[in-house]
């Protein structure tokens, strides 16, 4: 499976329910919450924002650097995870 693939499966994938007349149904192609890129997105984000090497940089670095950081960082991961093990 390519990175990109992998990077819009849910995270932690769970049908979505509809209730109908009384009785919930299990909608086994659909899936909310997180994708994987976005968890993974998340986490860099966290790391470069809280990392004590940044310093003061932090409030030096706009949010759309930050982002696009996170961002490059999930798909690295990503393309890293897609590689076939010998």
């Amino acid at each position: 499976m390519d990175s990109k693939a992998n990077g819009n499966e849910a995270a932690f994938p769970r049908p979505l329910s509809q209730v109908e007349l009384g009785r919930t149904i299990e909608t086994a192609d659909s899936f909310d919450g997180l994708t994987k890129r976005e968890l993974f997105a998340v986490a860099a984000m966290i790391g470069l924002l809280s990392s004590e090497e940044a310093g003061n940089d932090n409030a030096q670095r706009s949010p759309d650097l930050v982002s696009k950081l996170a961002v490059s960082q999930a798909d690295s991961l990503l393309a890293e995870l897609s590689k076939v093990k010998p």
